[in-house]
């Protein structure tokens, strides 16, 4: 019975350090996710966004966006 409970207590705490791990696995990637997109959000708006609304502007016969 003793063995039992033994290993009862020592799964868990696998499970406990399991848990931890992935925690700090997906905290990791939504930093490196907010890093990229500060980073690279104003390029990726100055020169995708902007010219493709004023090429449609443009297009339309309006004045810039």
């Amino acid at each position: 019975m003793r063995t039992h409970v033994k290993s009862w207590f020592r799964s868990l705490s696998d499970d406990g350090a399991s848990a931890v791990e992935y925690g700090l696995l997906v905290a990791g990637i939504a930093v490196a996710i907010v890093v990229i997109v500060f980073t690279l959000g104003a390029t990726v708006r100055d020169t995708l966004f902007v010219t493709a609304c004023n090429d449609i502007a443009e297009a339309a016969g309006e004045p810039e966006c």
